[in-house]
């Protein structure tokens, strides 16, 4: 119970730093957005140095490969920000909104839907597939694929991805941007699922100049903690440390360019 206690209180503060960034910009009134053309989905992905991308040290690959896997998220920015003029088969959207419905046929066979919707502070998209899929020989009944949200400036958002025909989720990416800060002015966070249960935790955060630091944390059957910190400079070379659940440091190390 613990665990998840604290998973709980995680997600909320990242959550809640996300919310305040966003909150404290004055909201566009509802009448704004009508007759509008619907809104892009803007996609913020990691940079780092490529010589860390380049280094053949097994913990800055480690690194490497979380900050791929957010990356990854990108190719989906494609089916939230379908094109009328991209020539994709039976291409239908509503005249205005919010909402905004837009639907096209996937070339497998089955239809996508994708809904737009929003409040005061930010827009959320939900994207559906329904129908017979040609190359897996299975039928989705309207499933939830993907979901995202941004704020009105694209500085904020997420993307969540459900499992097959279920609600639950498998994981979500969230980030946060503040353009008018110094240091640390984008955070990531990446959460990975088994069922309900999160097995995955990583927190990032980068500076301008694309020096950065990588939290990982254990998550154990009664307590979380940062079992793994990254750091990194500008020009790739850093240093890792790893603890135990009383937080001292059990191991360390570094890698060069």
């Amino acid at each position: 119970m613990q665990k998840y206690q604290q998973l709980i209180l995680f997600t909320l503060l990242f959550c809640l730093v996300f919310s305040l960034a966003c909150s404290h910009k004055n909201p566009a009134p509802i009448e704004e957005w009508e007759n509008q053309y619907p809104p892009i989905f803007v996609h913020k992905p990691i940079q780092i140095p490529e010589l860390l991308r380049l280094s053949p040290d097994s913990m800055a690959q480690v690194v490497v490969g979380y900050v791929d896997m957010f990356n990854e998220t990108e190719k989906y920015v494609p089916l939230l920000n379908p094109s009328a003029d991209s020539s994709l088969p039976e291409y239908t959207i509503t005249e205005s909104g919010p909402p905004w419905v837009q639907s096209w046929k996937a070339k497998e066979g089955f239809l996508i839907l994708l809904f737009i919707t929003g409040n005061e502070y930010r827009y959320n998209w939900e994207l559906k597939f329904w129908g017979q899929d040609s190359v897996k020989n299975k039928f989705y009944d309207k499933w939830i694929f993907v979901t995202a949200s941004n704020d009105f400036e694209g500085n904020n958002g997420s993307i969540e991805l459900h499992n097959e025909s279920s609600t639950n989720s498998n994981s979500r990416y969230s980030w946060h941007s503040n353009p008018s800060a110094v240091q640390n002015y984008r955070s990531f966070q990446l959460l990975k699922y088994t069922e309900s249960t999160i097995d995955l935790l990583v927190d990032m955060t980068f500076d301008y100049d694309l020096s950065g630091e990588l939290l990982k944390y254990y998550l154990g059957e009664e307590q979380i903690y940062v079992e793994f910190k990254f750091s990194w400079n500008s020009f790739g070379k850093g240093e890792w440390l790893r603890y135990n659940e009383d937080g001292e440091i059990i191991q360390s190390g570094s890698w060069h360019y």
